[in-house]
């Protein structure tokens, strides 16, 4: 088939979509499917392309197919990669180029989807982004560049008649794809958005249809066909519509990627018969051109947008995103005028394939040992030690002139200081539901439990203490991002109804009542989102409910006070700002909501309960600093060090003592 400027035109539709969408465009929520619309593409081009060769020659030069494949992708990415981690280290803080450099050799080395999908890469809500993490859809595609082509060789090897086993691959391969993508996003999102099984079917429906439109040319008598401008125009409005319609609150792909999968082959079906209007309209050369430099656009404007945005520590405006979007575009005609274009059409290289692959080896070697020497942290302290006051930790709350040689954790330790609960695996994962129950102290005394999700496991650290010093047992329920009070919970990383925390949280209240220790010990995240009514009142009613059920088994209760949240790692800020780290301090009005603090209060307190305010021991003034003295306090935004929640142990104990039943704790 002859070149067609119209699925350039798409290419540059699908390119836009993602940069508009990644670009916050609000009109466009769902521009995340411009991925799936490339997948279809490259599908319909690459299995087209691998049947005429079958058709004319019996069989699949593998060597020469990859070598080509080589040459159009790896170039513009290994400029692009190098450029984003030599950025990176200038601009952005010291603690993120360690998981910068892990993310750039997963690129590099092309497995950066499995990467970011077992690292639990919620790619729809992310804190602090990699500027990598769009390299996860190139690694997909070479995935599928590597598998699909050498399964046609093979057909093509020993069979008769390899056309239809190509078929037959495709429509069963695309079925088996599809219902593993439904049956995983309803269970763990990251995975069937970012692997290849789950997102297959929109590659192998792209090449059904590169086969079908082959079949149907051969049959000649195109004059009589009617339906082409209809179904490229009811594919177009499918495009339109899933890029308007789908947003991040919904599980994505499951179902709902059929809808622009489906929409991008009939638009491709429909060009190949008849080139109309909106096949015009594609085909403009302005439009066209952009498709052309639509791989260097997609890989530059990522890091174009990201980078910035870290670096300054804030969201930009909408004329910075759009500048930068401007400016990326720039880069990829660039890219493809002097890097992109040149080497595919290298000539040396189309002859020789060795050489190609001699290259291929070298610059992934090259991208690796640079992401190792990349990753390497520099020393991360300034000035004098400091010793801790002898108030107490809240009284070394203030500000500070720079983090000190002593500091504890350090700030390489931090983002990874969690307590004895979380390091033993008591933080149960998202889809489990049985209660796991996790002791510390001496057993056959007082019993104390703490009872909550990934913030009550940031006073873990300060319970453990308090049970070795103090002579009590210590049981932790813990579960992450299950709140305790009795509502419904959004699952934000599966993008569905928490089901799992609802059983949870009914069978540990079971658990604990049996239990029937003598103080439970509560606290939850605020702010997480559940389905319905979200505001303060509904809060406190669920407040209410689950303390009022403990009250009414006859079990003290103790609620903690939620945490400040900062918008930036703490670790990760102070690490740009040894030497004035109170940049990293926000106001507590930002981090801090007194009005929904007031409300949990009263429920608290009506329903048989002790509210503490835990907010004070880390933010006891109008600003929230991130160190008290020598201690680092936070590992990430908004949790605890077990390092900093230790030293909080003689703060805590006379509330914990006073609340106990009769005099359980006091000795």
């Amino acid at each position: 088939m002859n070149r067609r400027l119209d699925i350039q035109g798409l290419r540059a539709l699908a390119v836009s979509l993602v940069v508009l969408y990644h670009a916050q465009l609000p009109l466009l929520p769902g521009g995340l499917i411009g991925v799936d619309v490339f997948y279809v593409i490259s599908g319909f081009l690459i299995v087209g392309l691998l049947t005429d060769e079958v058709g004319r020659s019996g069989r699949v030069g593998l060597v020469t197919f990859w070598s080509r494949r080589v040459r159009r992708l790896l170039p513009a990415s290994f400029l692009v990669l190098m450029v984003t981690l030599l950025a990176s280290k200038l601009f952005l803080p010291p603690l993120l180029m360690k998981p910068i450099a892990g993310d750039g050799a997963a690129a590099a080395l092309y497995y950066a989807n499995v990467h970011f999908a077992f690292k639990g890469v919620n790619y729809f809500s992310v804190d602090s982004p990699s500027p990598l993490l769009h390299y996860w859809s190139l690694a997909l595609e070479e995935q599928f560049y590597l598998f699909l082509p050498l399964a046609i060789a093979l057909i093509a090897r020993f069979t008769r008649k390899p056309l239809r086993w190509i078929v037959w691959l495709l429509a069963l391969g695309s079925i088996a794809s599809f219902a593993m993508c439904l049956l995983i996003t309803t269970q763990w999102q990251p995975l069937a958005f970012f692997l290849l099984p789950t997102r297959a079917f929109e590659l192998g429906l792209g090449g059904l249809a590169a086969i079908w439109v082959r079949h149907r040319l051969a049959r000649g008598d195109l004059d009589s066909l009617r339906w082409p401008p209809l179904v490229g125009l009811l594919g177009l409005l499918a495009v339109a519509a899933s890029a308007v319609l789908i947003n991040d609150h919904v599980p994505f792909p499951g179902w709902r990627a059929a809808i622009p999968v489906a929409g991008t082959a009939a638009i491709l079906v429909a060009g190949a018969f008849h080139q109309g209007r909106l096949q015009q309209v594609l085909s403009w050369r302005p439009i066209a051109w952009v498709g052309d430099i639509s791989y260097s656009f997609y890989l530059w404007h990522w890091p174009f947008l990201v980078i910035p945005a870290i670096a300054v520590g804030h969201e930009l405006s909408a004329a910075a995103r759009a500048g930068l979007v401007v400016g990326s575009l720039l880069a990829a005609a660039v890219t493809y005028r002097f890097v992109e274009d040149p080497v595919r059409r290298w000539r040396p290289a189309a002859r020789r394939p060795r050489l190609t692959y001699a290259s291929a080896v070298a610059v992934t070697v090259v991208s690796v040992l640079a992401c190792n020497v990349a990753g390497r942290l520099p020393d991360l302290d300034a000035g004098e030690p400091v010793a801790a006051s002898a108030g107490g930790p809240v009284a070394d709350i203030k500000p500070a002139s720079y983090i000190p040689t002593n500091v504890e954790p350090t700030l390489a330790e931090a983002g990874v200081d969690g307590s004895k609960a979380l390091i033993d695996g008591c933080l149960i994962p998202f889809t489990e539901s049985v209660p796991r129950p996790c002791s510390y102290g001496p057993k056959g005394g007082p019993t104390v439990v703490l009872w909550g999700d990934s913030h009550a496991e940031s006073w873990s650290g300060t319970l453990e203490k308090l049970a070795d010093d103090h002579g009590f047992h210590l049981v932790t329920y813990l579960k992450a991002a299950c709140p305790v009070s009795d509502v419904k919970a959004w699952q934000t990383l599966m993008q569905r109804p928490f089901t799992e925390c609802d059983t949870w949280r009914e069978k540990t209240l079971q658990t604990i009542a049996d239990l029937k220790p003598d103080l439970v010990v509560l606290t939850e995240q605020r702010g997480r989102i559940v389905i319905g009514d979200n505001s303060r009142t509904t809060h406190a009613a669920s407040v209410a409910a689950t303390v009022g059920k403990l009250h009414d088994e006859g079990l003290p209760v103790v609620w903690l006070a939620d945490i400040p949240e900062f918008q930036r790692a703490v670790p990760v800020c102070l690490s740009a700002h040894l030497h004035d780290p109170e940049t990293c301090s926000e106001p507590r009005s930002e981090t801090v909501d007194d009005a929904y603090r007031a409300s949990e209060k009263a429920a608290v307190t009506a329903a048989g309960g002790e509210w503490v305010d835990a907010t004070a021991w880390v933010c006891p003034g109008t600003t929230c600093a991130g160190v008290a003295g020598p201690y680092v306090m936070y590992r990430d935004r908004h949790h605890l060090t077990a390092t900093y929640a230790r030293t909080l142990a003689t703060t805590m104990w006379p509330y914990l003592s006073s609340a106990a039943r009769g005099d359980a704790l006091h000795p």
